[in-house]
């Protein structure tokens, strides 16, 4: 009799201790099975495509707008002239004011805020004429080829009166056509203030050769932060002489030797709107 409950002990032992190690295994498999993706199906792909982000003013890379195109860039200042805005507007690289708006041509004159190169008004030291000087070929050349393709659309070509100097009688030259060119003698006192010295020559004009006058502050530019004079396309008070705007904004009548390089440049030019 004891020895049968002694076998009947060792039984429900070994049973006990089968039924937890069952148990055991088919948590550990359930733990398993529960919490990782079946190896059928893979993991999910990371999106195809162009990786870069889309910004509010289109496509680029995030948080940097793209940059704008030419036509867009050649479109806004047309727009600002339309609006009034007169002064230091965006156009090939440079900063620009309105001289004159002609609003049934549907053009504008632009002339840069500043001097922005400089260059002799001719390479040789001869007698010269706005049509026959080195800067034409280059403003109407070089220069206009740095501006885009759109830009140089823009740019209207046109006729040019040179007229003779009006205090010497210097010659003038031809009349030219142009898309890029520089102001005559009537044309600065025009835009910049004519106090009326340059139609009635001062009776001492053949000893200071300037007209300096109330509006000689209009004049002044600067050329990376200094004062600096600049070109006009008039002739001065001899054939190799060309008319300058001085550091002081007066105007040097009588003018300077043409092949002087350190000449600033004020590009003009008359824009389509």
């Amino acid at each position: 009799m004891a020895a049968s409950k002694k076998l009947m002990a060792v039984a429900l032992t070994l049973q006990l201790a089968l039924g937890l190690s069952l148990g055991a295994c088919q948590a550990a498999g359930n733990s398993s099975t529960g919490s990782t993706v079946p190896a059928s199906e893979p993991p999910a792909a990371a999106p195809t495509g162009d990786s870069t982000a889309t910004t509010a003013a289109g496509t680029g890379t995030e948080g940097t707008a793209p940059e704008p195109s030419d036509a867009v860039a050649t479109g806004v200042i047309s727009t600002d002239i339309k609006q009034g805005n007169t002064r230091n507007l965006e156009f090939g690289g440079y900063k620009w004011r309105v001289l004159q708006v002609q609003s049934d041509q549907q053009r504008a004159l632009l002339i840069t805020e500043d001097v922005i190169e400089r260059h002799p008004y001719n390479v040789e030291d001869v007698d010269v004429t706005w049509e026959t000087c080195s800067l034409r070929r280059y403003l109407n050349g070089d220069f206009l080829d740095k501006l885009s393709a759109q830009e140089q659309e823009q740019v209207l070509e046109v006729s040019n009166t040179n007229a003779n100097n009006q205090w010497y009688g210097t010659p003038g030259g031809n009349d030219t056509k142009d898309k890029v060119f520089l102001l005559s003698l009537d044309e600065v006192v025009k835009y910049f203030g004519d106090s009326g010295q340059l139609a009635n020559k001062p009776a001492d004009a053949a000893d200071n050769w300037y007209i300096n006058d109330q509006y000689d502050k209009n004049r002044v530019v600067l050329y990376e932060g200094t004062g600096i004079w600049w070109w006009l396309r008039s002739p001065g008070g001899h054939a190799n002489l060309v008319a300058t705007c001085e550091v002081g904004g007066g105007i040097y009548v009588n003018g300077g030797f043409a092949d002087y390089y350190e000449g600033g440049v004020r590009p003009v030019l008359w824009l389509k709107l």
